[in-house]
This record gives structure tokens, C-alpha cells and sequence, in this order.
């Protein structure tokens, strides 16, 4: 080691002006790297092409911010539609999703999307399977399910994707079309009585109108689920004891 020391400074000593110039391009080259660490940032490290930096122009004017910056562009469809990822005012560890229609704001800022708000805007099903894997799609049963249905909302989801499964429906998508009605029929005062609830649903994209109707006989304590179509004939039914120990 003292001997390679020794080479060096005499290496220095002849060669002072070559030295010189490998010490500043040794310190320029470290300060580099050293500049390279602090602002890498493996999520947002990448340079935008053309079509990404019209969007990331498009998501700034849109939001009416500039300080947006295009991430990750997470779905585009061919008929102008893009999920994004975005970061907001330069903080590279808060980033957030915005939906565009080509150069329209649809929805966002936002850090999750529900799936009731992304049905209302016409968002495609490309989208909609990417924030939400999971089927069928439930749409505007969020409310009933935490409501009025929410102790027979397991029955009810089980119901429609049984007739989907007998009529070899691929089932991606439940939509209620309209309020829920409740009715007392038959004695309303007496054991002798039937209560029913009934909404009317559409299956996928199809707009046929579906009921789906549950009748509750009190004096047999057993319910009634039925699937109505749009002529009025009943197209599925299944029974189910109610459970009174609770």
C-alpha cells in the first residue's frame, strides 16, 4: 500500500497539470452521482412521449393546475378515455388519479373513485375493471345495501347470480333502475299477512328491465324471491325460511 502511495505522488509531481484535470473530473463525476441518488425517484423516472405529454397538457388546463405531473398512464381506450396517475404540487410521494375523456376532466383529482360516481359519468368498463377486479359490479345498491337491504343483501346477490348462472348469463354488472317499494298486503294487523319489497334492475349493458320482488309470508315465516321480466311473467323463484332466532 505505501509503495502504490508513493506511486501516485510521483505521478502528481511529474504529471501536476494531467493530475489536476483527473481530480476535477473525479469531484464533477461524484457530485453527479450524488445529485442522481437524491432526486431519483423509481415512480416517477421516466421521460413522457408525445401522446403523454399532450395528456399530462390536457390534465394541467383541465384541473386548471400546473404543477400536475403525468406518472403513469394506468388505462387509455381507443375512443379517448385514460385512468391516470398523477403527482400533485411537485411532493413526490403524494400521488392521486385523475379520469379523463380526451381532453375533458371527468372525474378527479382523487385518491379512489366510488363505483356509483364512475357509472353516472358513463365511465367504460376498462376503467371500472381496473379499480374494481372484482364481479359482479353492484351499481346503485351502495346505499340499500347499508340500508334497507343490508340484512338481506347477501340473499339478494346470491339470487340474481343464481338465475345468471341457470341462464349461462355472464354476469358483470347489476344495476337498480329504480327505487325500492315495500307494501303490506292481507290483513296488515294480523299473522295472516305478506310483506313485500320489490326494485327493478338491468343485467350488464342490456337495458331489458328486470323486478326483483321478495315476498315475506308472516304466518309461514318463509320468504319469497322472485325475478320478474319486463311482460310481467315470473322467470325464476326460489323460497327461503326466515331465520327467527334472532
Amino acid at each position: 500500500m505505501k509503495k502504490l502511495f508513493q506511486t501516485l505522488r510521483n505521478f502528481a509531481q511529474n504529471n501536476k497539470p494531467l493530475f489536476t484535470t483527473i481530480i476535477i473530473l473525479a469531484i464533477f463525476t461524484i457530485a453527479l452521482i450524488i445529485i442522481a441518488v437524491v432526486t431519483y425517484d423509481p415512480q416517477n423516472n421516466h421521460h413522457l412521449d408525445d401522446s403523454e405529454k399532450q395528456l399530462q397538457s390536457d390534465i394541467q388546463k383541465a384541473s386548471d393546475n400546473d404543477a400536475l405531473k403525468l406518472n403513469n398512464v394506468l388505462v387509455k381506450t381507443d375512443d379517448g378515455w385514460s385512468l391516470t396517475q398523477v403527482n400533485i404540487d411537485n411532493d413526490r410521494s403524494n400521488y392521486a388519479m385523475v379520469i379523463m375523456h380526451n381532453d375533458q376532466l371527468v372525474l378527479g383529482p382523487g385518491s379512489n373513485f366510488d363505483i356509483d360516481q364512475l357509472a353516472d359519468n358513463n365511465v367504460p368498463d376498462q376503467i371500472i375493471d381496473y379499480l374494481f377486479p372484482d364481479k359482479p359490479h353492484w351499481i346503485n345498491f351502495s346505499e340499500s345495501f347499508d340500508t334497507s337491504l343490508r340484512h338481506s343483501r347477501a340473499e339478494i346477490r346470491g339470487f340474481i347470480q343464481a338465475y345468471a348462472y341457470i341462464n349461462k348469463i355472464d354476469l358483470n354488472r347489476v344495476t337498480m333502475t329504480g327505487d325500492i317499494v315495500r307494501d303490506t298486503a292481507q290483513d296488515p294487523s294480523g299473522d295472516n299477512r305478506s310483506e313485500t319489497l320489490q326494485f327493478n334492475f338491468t343485467i350488464n349493458n342490456d337495458n331489458k328491465q328486470f323486478t326483483f320482488k321478495s315476498i315475506y309470508s308472516v304466518d309461514q315465516a318463509k320468504y319469497t324471491y322472485q325475478i320478474i321480466d319486463s311482460n310481467g311473467n315470473i322467470v325464476y323463484t326460489s323460497e327461503l325460511k326466515a331465520d327467527l332466532s334472532s
